[in-house]
C-alpha cells in the first residue's frame, strides 16, 4: 500500500492512523489498505468472474440472494467465559489484539503450528501495524468459531464498521493454499471494506451456490465451522483497535455445564441487561 499526502501536504506512512506532521486522522490504515484502487480493482474482476460463472450455471438470482443476506452479516468473536466476564466488568476494560496481548506479557502464545508463525502472516497482511488488529469472523448464525470458544460476542455494526476491513479466510490457510512466500505481499482482490462485504463473498464463495440454494442455506455456505482451531472456514473480520463492553450487542452461547460457569454466566447476563445488550442462550 502506498504512502498517502495528508492536508498539510506530509507525507503519511502506510501504516500510520495520524499524520506525523500535523497529528490530523487519515483513516484507519487497514480500511486504506483495503480502499485501495489495487485491492478494489482486484476484487470487482473477481466478482464480475463469480456473476459470469453463475450466469452460466443459471444460479444468479441464488447468488444475488446470498450476497443480499451477508450484506446483513455480522462480526462476532468467540472466547470462553472468563474473557467475557473480564471484558464486560467495566468500560475501561479493553479487548485487544493478540499482538498486543504477548508484547505486553499478558498472554502466551500456544505450542502450536499457528501461533509458531502468526507473527509472520499477520506482520505480512498489516505490515507494521499488526499490533492493532483484532480479528472476528463474519457471520450469518450469530456465532463465532467454536474452537477460540464457546460463547460468541456479537459486536455492534455502528462500533467498528468505520475501522473495520475484512479478508479472504484465515491467513494462515491462506498462505498454504495460494503458497505465498513471507518475504512476498499478499495478493489484490482478497479484502474488502465492511460495505463490500458482500461482494468478497461472492467472489469468495459462489462456487458453492446452485440453482438449488435456499435462503436456509446461506449461513452455512458463508462459515463452516469444524471445532478446532484454525479449522473450518469462514472470511475474517479485522478491527483496527481494542473494543470494550460498549461495543457488544449480545453475547450468544449455550448453558454452561459446570456449577461455577453458570454462576459466571448469570454475572454475565446481569451485566448484559444493564448494558442494553443481550445474552442468547442456545
Amino acid at each position: 500500500m502506498p504512502d498517502i499526502i495528508c492536508k498539510c501536504k506530509s507525507v503519511v506512512p502506510s501504516n500510520r492512523k495520524d499524520c506525523p506532521a500535523c497529528g490530523r486522522d487519515c483513516g484507519f490504515p487497514n480500511v486504506r489498505l483495503a480502499s485501495s484502487s489495487e485491492e478494489v480493482a482486484a476484487l470487482e474482476k473477481r466478482v464480475a468472474d463469480a456473476q459470469v460463472s453463475a450466469a452460466a450455471r443459471q444460479c444468479g438470482a441464488q447468488l444475488a440472494s446470498f450476497a443480499e443476506s451477508v450484506e446483513g452479516a455480522r462480526a462476532a468473536i468467540a472466547r470462553n467465559l472468563h474473557v467475557i466476564d473480564d471484558l464486560i466488568k467495566g468500560d475501561r476494560n479493553h479487548y485487544t489484539s493478540y499482538q498486543a496481548q504477548v508484547h505486553a506479557g499478558a498472554r502466551d502464545p500456544e505450542e502450536n503450528e499457528w501461533d509458531r508463525v502468526r507473527t509472520q502472516y499477520e506482520s505480512a497482511l498489516y505490515p507494521n501495524f499488526q499490533n492493532e488488529i483484532i480479528f472476528a469472523c463474519l457471520t450469518l448464525s450469530q456465532e463465532g468459531m467454536s474452537g477460540y470458544g464457546g460463547f460468541s460476542i456479537i459486536l455492534k455494526d455502528e462500533m467498528i464498521a468505520h475501522r473495520a476491513s475484512l479478508f479472504e479466510e484465515n491467513p494462515h490457510s491462506f498462505i498454504e493454499r495460494h503458497q505465498i512466500l513471507m518475504n512476498k505481499p499478499f495478493p489484490p482482490g482478497y479484502r474488502a471494506i465492511w460495505e463490500t462485504k458482500s461482494d468478497l463473498a461472492v467472489a469468495k464463495l459462489h462456487s458453492r451456490i446452485d440453482s438449488n440454494t435456499t435462503i436456509e442455506d446461506h449461513a452455512s455456505i458463508l462459515q463452516t465451522d469444524q471445532g478446532g482451531t484454525g479449522d473450518g472456514d469462514f472470511i475474517e473480520v479485522h478491527i483496527y483497535g481494542s473494543v470494550n463492553r460498549r461495543a457488544i450487542d449480545k453475547v450468544v452461547g449455550r448453558k454452561p455445564r459446570t456449577f461455577e460457569d453458570r454462576i459466571i454466566w448469570k454475572r454475565i447476563q446481569r451485566e448484559l441487561d444493564s448494558l442494553g445488550a443481550e445474552a442468547v442462550e442456545l
